[in-house]
């Protein structure tokens, strides 16, 4: 039913009752799409309301196996990171693998090369939980805005509402998602909490972009944690590859999250703290006001199209960014 067209300056050009339909993309969005909106307003839209997508052959792709490390972890943490957990729930997963995927050798060389890096994130995990202060995982898979099979028995049907601008074309969106881990700890009758979010590779990618204004996940989950009733203290990015930490956290508080050797975790005194995730969340509003507006331009942040699976049919060359002029 897409009838919208792209002008000369790449911006599509959305009829009414399209338009509309952008405003509701924005009236209720899940916490990853705001790294997708803040990349490119094309890819969102294409995504998420012209439902687009790649043809692929049967194989255990980034997004199934993302989600495979994610249960795993969440079941090893609820285990207390026991020795032997990992190997265990891959053993069970490898069972709902669909045959034909089973047969590809590239699949196989991946699923080992997950149970290594699990196995010794979990190894790392199991050490940290031993120190004697450290702040012990209260929640996995803490859902907000909807409730999915394996959530957190916490999690709660309420999103994280955000009011937008006054003018806006609506008044609020509403965030849905999932915090894949929180830590607490209880301290003179407060219960202090951070929030951990798992990456397949190092994580230092989706720290740089959020200093630089163009990944929310973190400012969205350190919103979203009084509504458990804690106060949130930090976030980070673990790295499912080496265990790295990437994030902020408040100085004062910090021992008892994560280690010295944890270098790449801005330690901030606490103001410095709750403005750098304002800073990012009134952002984060700014472009969610642009989508309920449907002002769509085709323009990739930084010029780098970099894993968008649009590249193809967005009509800016054959392959994505710099292959055709705006006049072509």
């Amino acid at each position: 039913r897409f009838s919208g067209h792209l002008n000369a300056s790449r911006k599509v050009v959305l009829p009414g009752d399209v338009l509309n339909e952008a405003a509701e993309l924005a009236r209720a969005m899940s916490a990853s799409q705001s790294r997708m909106l803040a990349h490119c307003q094309f890819e969102h839209f294409g995504v998420r309301r012209l439902l687009l997508k790649p043809l692929e052959a049967p194989a255990l792709d980034a997004r199934n196996a993302g989600s495979l490390s994610h249960r795993v972890l969440a079941e090893a943490g609820r285990a207390g990171w026991r020795e032997g957990i990992v190997d265990e729930l891959l053993a069970a997963e490898w069972e709902n693998v669909e045959e034909s995927v089973k047969l590809d050798p590239v699949t196989s060389f991946d699923w080992e090369l997950r149970r290594a890096q699990l196995n010794d994130l979990v190894s790392i995990e199991r050490e940290r939980m031993a120190i004697d202060g450290h702040a012990p995982p209260r929640w996995f898979e803490l859902g907000f805005g909807h409730v999915r099979e394996g959530d957190d028995p916490d999690s709660i049907q309420k999103g994280l509402t955000l009011p937008l601008p006054s003018g806006a074309r609506i008044d609020a969106s509403v965030l849905r998602g999932t915090v894949d881990r929180v830590d607490v700890l209880e301290r003179n009758g407060a219960r202090l909490a951070v929030a951990v979010d798992y990456k397949s590779g190092k994580g230092w990618s989706y720290m740089k972009e959020m200093q630089e204004f163009a990944d929310f996940q973190l400012p969205i989950y350190w919103a979203v944690l009084p509504l458990f009733g804690v106060e949130p203290v930090g976030a980070y990015f673990l790295g499912i590859n080496g265990g790295e930490r990437h994030g902020v956290i408040r100085a004062d508080v910090a021992d008892h999250f994560v280690l010295p050797g944890d270098k790449k975790v801005k330690r901030m005194d606490p103001d410095e703290f709750r403005g750098y995730m304002q800073d990012r969340t009134r952002v984060l509003i700014e472009h969610v006001a642009t989508l309920a507006e449907g002002r769509i331009e085709i323009a990739p942040r930084d010029g780098d199209c970099g894993y968008c699976e649009l590249r193809p049919v967005c009509r800016i060359g054959t392959f994505g960014v710099g292959g055709a002029s705006d006049e072509a």
